[in-house]
């Protein structure tokens, strides 16, 4: 958001828009007005709407400068904060996305030393008090398209929940999709128990876009115990047969559970799913069977992959060790991945 007020554009807006900017991008924290003299003089030779610089922290004395030099309507400067978590991260995405030299304190930078291509361009550039964004950034097509292979082979090896979710929030403000979701509620309760669907119910959104969905209600895992049998019947190996019959039981029980909480005799109808192949499938509410993409009834398919891992898991740990301690109440996990 926003760094020094001295900066902003519109305060009645608590906004400032900027066509065609030049994008300064530094993790430095000037503090010299004598630093940003090239800087201004470098984007008045620019054919550009307006300058937006993105920095650690600024002084005073500078703040004052481009507050000076600022025409709120017709060249408005904007100074906002470089983000703190992931730091680097983003300045490298930015700098990607705009086509700009990041100008950084590890590699002993100066904003002395600043030329005119430096800059990074965006058609748009916005600002509030909280955020800031950018519409067309001007970076090179082919170098975006490369960083963000990049990123998605890191979110793909990623062990850790928290490693991926930053690898997926850089993934999305490269692609610059993005969407706001206004959740109210009668209580705070209700509100924050909302707000977790919601995240829940992105979440899931995000892998189905990502790998794409399989049908549900456990009918992909259902038709999957057709591969396993043929396996089994190849198999010579007993403590693979063992494993395979493990994991051929744990395939049917996702179906089988759902239909016998919504009161419903699983043998007949997991007959006649099997009978009719795949993609079929049984509306539980509506009583009846259909192609479970046609009435919307789909699983992200990594989350089912997942599942499937997980028992595959279990069967070879059940086989390995003499003692499974099993606890009286099981964890339950709400979140997609």
């Amino acid at each position: 958001g926003l760094l020094s007020e001295a900066t902003f554009g519109d305060p009645a807006r608590q906004r400032t828009d900027m066509y065609d900017a030049a994008i300064l991008i530094t993790n430095l924290a000037p503090d010299d007005p004598g630093e940003m003299i090239g800087v201004l003089e470098a984007v008045r030779a620019k054919p550009v709407g307006g300058l937006l610089i993105a920095a650690r922290s600024l002084s005073p004395a500078v703040a004052g400068l481009l507050h000076a030099n600022s025409v709120p309507g017709r060249f408005p400067i904007v100074v906002v904060k470089t983000p703190v978590h992931g730091q680097r991260g983003a300045i490298d995405d930015l700098a990607v996305l705009t086509g700009g030299r990041p100008f950084l304190k590890e590699a002993g930078d100066s904003l002395r030393r600043f030329f005119s291509n430096d800059f990074g361009q965006a058609r748009t550039a916005w600002v509030t008090r909280q955020q800031f964004g950018l519409i067309g950034g001007q970076g090179d097509p082919q170098a975006v398209r490369r960083h963000t292979e990049t990123l998605r082979g890191s979110h793909r090896s990623a062990g850790d929940k928290d490693a991926r979710r930053d690898s997926l929030q850089r993934l999305g403000t490269l692609q610059g999709t993005s969407a706001t979701l206004w959740i109210g509620a009668n209580s705070d309760l209700e509100a924050k128990n909302r707000l977790a669907a919601a995240g829940r119910a992105a979440q899931t959104l995000r892998l189905a876009l990502r790998d794409g969905v399989v049908p549900g209600g456990g009918v992909a895992l259902l038709h999957g115990q057709d591969a396993m049998s043929e396996r089994l019947k190849s198999s010579g190996d007993e403590m693979e047969e063992a494993a395979l019959r493990i994991v051929i039981d744990a395939l049917r029980a996702p179906a089988e559970a759902l239909l016998i909480n919504c009161g419903y005799e699983p043998a007949p109808v997991i007959a006649g799913i099997r009978r009719r192949g795949a993609p079929t499938g049984y509306d539980v509410i509506a009583g009846c069977f259909g192609d479970m993409h046609a009435m919307g009834l789909v699983d992200p398919a990594r989350v089912v992959a997942t599942a499937a891992r997980t028992a595959v898991r279990g069967a070879a740990l059940a086989l390995t060790i003499d003692v499974i301690v099993h606890t009286r109440t099981t964890e339950v996990s709400t979140s997609p991945e």
